[in-house]
């Protein structure tokens, strides 16, 4: 299972955007992604796996580098099922494109004072083998972080994608 990636960063936004939600199952959690700013979210954690690996940040943001030559955003994070959010310059972040994977942050166009958005954080992921089953498990699934609107001369970050569980029984 995995947990929700953050939102993308939008250029010249102090605000960050919003962090991907936790996904649980029984005791097992999946902390979500953070979302960025201009300065990339922290991935999220995992507990009580079997394997439990920490989601990735996604990439900071670079500054414009003249009045002539604009900014891409940062690339989302990718979790363990695919690919973060793409960016573009003076564009806005694409949304994750598989499940726990963060969103690309906005890109900004020519001016020497701009700072794009950093790509959001993936969320944590882990594997469990239950092999004392119960009759009912509590469970949640996060839904993906939101992207932050850009501000002046930039473009706002893209969504990040929702948690996913994946539940396989077996029997002899």
């Amino acid at each position: 299972m995995v947990g929700a990636g953050g939102g993308g960063g939008g250029g010249n936004n102090g605000s960050a955007a919003t962090g991907g939600g936790n996904t649980t199952f029984g005791t097992l959690t999946a902390d979500g992604g953070g979302g960025s700013s201009t300065g990339a979210g922290a991935g999220g954690s995992a507990s009580n796996g079997d394997v439990n690996v920490s989601g990735g940040g996604g990439i900071a943001g670079p500054a414009s580098i003249n009045a002539t030559v604009g900014a891409p955003g940062g690339a989302g994070a990718a979790s363990p099922f695919g690919g973060g959010g793409a960016t573009a310059y003076n564009g806005v972040g694409s949304n994750a494109l598989a499940f726990g994977a963060g969103g690309g942050g906005g890109g900004c166009g020519s001016s020497a004072s701009d700072q794009a958005g950093a790509g959001g954080a993936a969320g944590g992921y882990l594997e469990k083998l239950i092999t004392s089953v119960t009759s009912t498990y509590s469970y949640g699934v996060g839904g993906g972080g939101s992207g932050a609107s850009g501000g002046s001369n930039c473009s706002a970050g893209g969504n990040g994608a929702g948690g996913l569980i994946i539940v396989i029984a077996r029997w002899q």
